[in-house]
C-alpha cells in the first residue's frame, strides 16, 4: 500500500482505501490515501441495530436488574 500511495502521489493521482474498521481507515489516511470507502451496507446496518437495541436493552436491564448478552462488532469481511 505504501508503494502504491507513494507512486500515485508522484503521479498526482489520489489513492482510495477500503477498510472495515475506523482504525485501519485512519491509518491509511495518515499514510497518504485521499479517498475512503468505509465499511459495507450490511456492516453499517448491523452496527446501527447493535447500538440502538443496546440502548433499549440497557433500559430493560435497569428495570429488571438482569444482564443480557451484548451483540459484538460485525464480523463481516469483504
Amino acid at each position: 500500500m505504501r508503494t502504491i500511495i507513494r507512486l500515485s502521489r508522484q503521479a498526482n493521482i489520489p489513492t482510495l482505501v477500503h477498510h472495515q474498521t475506523i482504525p485501519q481507515t485512519q491509518k491509511w489516511l495518515r499514510e497518504g490515501a485521499r479517498f475512503v470507502l468505509y465499511s459495507t451496507d450490511a456492516r453499517s446496518l448491523h452496527n446501527a441495530f447493535r447500538d440502538e437495541f443496546g440502548a433499549i436493552r440497557a433500559v430493560g436491564e435497569q428495570l429488571t436488574g438482569a444482564k443480557s448478552a451484548k451483540v459484538g462488532e460485525s464480523k463481516e469481511v469483504i
